[in-house]
């Protein structure tokens, strides 16, 4: 297994602070449907977007599809999930390509965690990381989120994003869909 530079440690530890931050506030909060968390951290040209979120969420459901309709469902979820770019945009001007994407809900067999491919207590997560890697990242000032407009099961999103130096929280509810991530110099 190859270690990670130097440089990219850094922002790991920044987007797991973050995604510790949200888990502390989730656990406060329990398991919430409708609710979506999102941790934003740029270091460099590096972008990483963590999410969580009850699979309610954003299907209606927390448990393995039954019906070809869930199973469609969940499969548009999955498509729509690892490329990124329908539930997240970002500035054109930063030019911000999709390098990774990682998904984990054992509920409906992605990821891998033997053992839990069942909903506990009725209750099954989405957690996912994105990868963006930016040509231009000063150009970087806001993030549309897509979520509102896919799934009518959406309420809320919670993001805490650190940017250029700043950091910042932000609650996003319904018909609201832009994260402003501080002013940039």
């Amino acid at each position: 297994m190859t270690q990670p530079r130097p440089k990219r440690r850094g922002l790991h530890a920044l987007v797991m602070f973050l995604s510790c931050m949200a888990a502390a506030q989730a656990h406060q909060q329990a398991h919430v449907h409708g609710r979506i968390q999102l941790g934003v951290a740029l270091e460099g040209s590096e972008l990483v977007i963590d999410i969580h979120a009850p699979l309610e969420s954003l299907l209606g459901f927390e448990r393995q599809p039954r019906t070809p309709t869930e199973k469609a469902l969940a499969a548009d979820w999955s498509a729509r999930l690892r490329d990124g770019g329908t539930l997240l945009r970002l500035d054109p001007e930063a030019r911000c390509v999709l390098t990774h994407a990682e998904l984990s809900a054992p509920v409906l067999g992605w990821g891998s965690s033997p053992g839990h491919a069942t909903a506990q207590d009725g209750h099954a997560d989405l957690e996912g990381q994105w990868v963006f890697r930016c040509a231009q990242p000063s150009a970087l000032r806001r993030l549309n989120v897509g979520f509102f407009e896919a799934s009518a099961h959406a309420r809320v999103i919670e993001v805490q994003w650190a940017v250029g130096g700043k950091q910042g929280r932000q609650m996003l509810k319904r018909p609201q869909d832009v994260v402003n991530l501080g002013p940039r110099r």
